[in-house]
């Protein structure tokens, strides 16, 4: 509630502050639940209070992801399915489930993945991966990024 509020203050237009500012009256948001993976829209209104709506969402079992070796600028793009976990580098990745909303197919997929070192298989991510936000719930290691491209259709 905290970060919603934040958010709101931050983008409602200030009367007297400019001109552009005062004309936008309205702002989406959307929000992820990490543990169901439901993804809803907020609509935000200078005029109407908060409106939450469900956002009709299909799910498929390929993701495709990039992987960046931050040490030698190894960029590389892959595809990654439920069934068949993918070793790059030292890490071990897993998909669980692929989940786009049917109005945006590529941008907002977010995947469900386990990432874990391939030699002693310790976890080092388990969660939610959004591709349009890939900072919000990332990988963290000083050395290796990880991000999530686009759900794939079969």
């Amino acid at each position: 509630m905290i970060r919603l509020l934040a958010f709101f203050l931050i983008f409602l237009p200030v009367q007297g502050v400019s001109q552009r500012a005062s004309e936008t009256s309205t702002a989406e948001m959307r929000w992820l639940d990490r543990t169901t993976g439901e993804l809803q829209t907020f609509i935000l209104s200078v005029e109407e209070p908060v409106t939450i709506g469900p956002i009709d969402i299909h799910e498929t079992s390929t993701v495709e992801m990039r992987w960046l070796d931050r040490t030698t600028g190894e960029l590389q793009t892959f595809i990654l399915s439920v069934e068949e976990p993918v070793t790059i580098g030292p890490i071990d990745i897993h998909l669980h489930s692929c989940r786009y909303p049917l109005e945006k197919i590529g941008f907002d997929a977010f995947a469900l993945l386990s990432i874990y070192w391939a030699k002693d298989k310790a976890q080092l991510f388990n969660g939610w991966m959004v591709a349009s936000s890939p900072a919000l719930n990332a990988l963290e290691h000083p050395r290796y990024d990880v991000w999530v491209l686009r759900c794939k259709i079969p």
